[in-house]
C-alpha cells in the first residue's frame, strides 16, 4: 500500500516541476531579430579568433620544433 502512495506523490510532484517549468518558459521573453543576428556576429567573431589564434601558434610553432628536433629545413 505504502508504495502505491508513493508513487502518487512522485507523480504529484513530476507534474508540479512540469507546471513550474512551463511558466517560467511561457514567461521569458524570446530574443528579437536585432538580438539574434547580434549573438550570430558575436560568436562567429570569436570562432574566427580562436582560428587565428591557432593558426598563428602553429605557424611559430611548427618552424622552431623542427629546428629542435634536427629536421632539415628545406
Amino acid at each position: 500500500m505504502s508504495g502505491k502512495s508513493t508513487n502518487q506523490g512522485l507523480v504529484a510532484k513530476a507534474k508540479g516541476e512540469i507546471a513550474s517549468m512551463r511558466r517560467f518558459w511561457n514567461g521569458c521573453d524570446k530574443p528579437t531579430s536585432e538580438e539574434v543576428k547580434k549573438l550570430i556576429v558575436s560568436a562567429g567573431m570569436g570562432i574566427i579568433a580562436i582560428g587565428v589564434t591557432g593558426f598563428a601558434i602553429k605557424t611559430v610553432s611548427y618552424p622552431i620544433f623542427r629546428l629542435l628536433s634536427g629536421a632539415s629545413m628545406m
